[in-house]
């Protein structure tokens, strides 16, 4: 077992009391996610997102048979180049021709199999790095700290189930209270903010829909929710009404990002409804029916990303379905 499997799985099997004598004791920040993470970040304002573009766009008309069939021995040496010379490509695409977007003479002993998550249609499956978690962690606590956040300890309501004899659990090295999102009640809420007090807990980490009903059964029943400054919420589009409330009413910090499973754009909030995308992740367009830029103020079009940082199956200018 590996040290990450070992401190996601194993480490919050340890007792409580164990794991909370350690939690107070991590005084540690972006170090928790290792040396090589925090080079990265550190380099994330020196990335020129033209030339990350150039260079994994040769390469793949180089190293990849889908590319190099498509492109020959094209060489793009712009942006307005590669837009121009360079066709789109969605999930059928890759699905129908897979073999064809791996890239040759790779270790496949450092990359993962995954396939997106979806509930409509066919999955998308990939490759990607298995040390995604450099890039992705880098630009998530950047997006984090822009709100404020700076690695507090936080109570992660999400689909994380235990045995029934824990009310919750405990990792001391991600500075993470566990909950058990599937039993939440009245009851079940006064657990989750005691817990938070006792380990000085002030950040929830959630899906909107799930921050909303934790906070509003608080609210129902007098539960004191003062002490949560910060919600880290993923994985969900945060509807005005949630907004309204756990910002608006409840002073409550709102952090969120954009991001999906084939990892090629990721864009951090502003406020309710405004995203910035992140240049030094990937290569993000919006564009039209017809393949066009969309430059107009509050007109929508489809995100279309190209990886910076996937050499192991590249997706080039993919259409991820997504409008904005």
């Amino acid at each position: 077992m590996g040290v990450a499997d070992f401190v996601k799985n194993s480490l919050p099997q340890y007792p409580n009391w164990l794991n909370g004598t350690l939690l107070k004791c991590n005084f540690l920040h972006d170090s928790i996610y290792g040396r090589e993470m925090m080079r990265f970040k550190s380099s994330i304002p020196s990335i020129n997102p033209e030339e990350k573009l150039l260079e994994i766009v040769n390469y793949s008309i180089q190293k990849v048979p889908y590319y190099r069939k498509r492109y020959g021995g094209l060489k793009i040496n712009s942006i307005s180049e590669f837009k121009e010379k360079i066709g789109f490509i969605d999930k059928n695409e890759v699905m129908n021709n897979w073999d064809e977007f791996v890239a040759e003479d790779i270790d496949m002993t450092k990359c993962l199999d995954a396939t997106t998550s979806g509930t409509s249609g066919r999955p998308l499956r990939f490759l990607m790095p298995k040390n995604r978690y450099v890039t992705e962690m880098a630009f998530i606590t950047k997006i984090w700290q822009r709100s404020g956040w700076n690695y507090n300890c936080r109570a992660n309501i999400r689909t994380v189930k235990f045995s029934a004899d824990r009310d919750f659990i405990i990792n001391p090295i991600s500075k993470e209270i566990q909950f058990d999102l599937f039993r939440m009640s009245d009851d079940y809420a006064q657990i989750i903010c005691n817990a938070m007090k006792k380990y000085n807990a002030d950040t929830i980490y959630s899906y909107p829909s799930s921050a909303y009903q934790f906070l509003k059964i608080c609210q129902r029943k007098g539960i004191d929710t003062s002490f949560i400054k910060y919600a880290l919420l993923t994985s969900e589009r945060i509807t005005p009404e949630q907004y309204k409330f756990i910002s608006d009413e409840l002073g409550i910090v709102i952090s969120s990002y954009y991001g999906h499973s084939e990892k090629l754009i990721m864009a951090g909030m502003i406020d309710a409804t405004r995203f910035t995308v992140e240049p030094g992740y990937g290569f993000a367009e919006l564009v039209d029916d017809t393949g066009n830029d969309v430059c107009e103020k509050g007109a929508i079009g489809e995100l279309v990303g190209t990886t910076f940082y996937n050499r192991f199956m590249p997706l080039i200018r993919y259409k991820t379905g997504d409008m904005a």
